[in-house]
């Protein structure tokens, strides 16, 4: 396997918020965030439309001791 590069984006400057990692010379592409900003991050980023793996994880904000 050839190395490659991975570039991460930071959205706000935070990295605990928007992220956005991208494999050089691929089509790959990961976007992390925490929940609350879902609907900001599907303004953002329109592909997030598109068929993909999508993984939910973290604390249920109705219910702090169930993720």
């Amino acid at each position: 396997m050839k190395p490659r590069s991975i570039n991460i984006f930071l959205l706000d400057g935070d990295p605990n918020g928007i992220r956005v990692a991208q494999i050089s010379m691929s089509t790959i592409q990961a976007i992390a965030f925490p929940r609350n900003p879902l609907r900001r991050v599907r303004e953002a980023f329109p592909e997030i439309e598109r068929p993909g793996v999508y993984i939910l994880i973290g604390a249920d904000e109705d219910a702090q001791d169930r993720e």
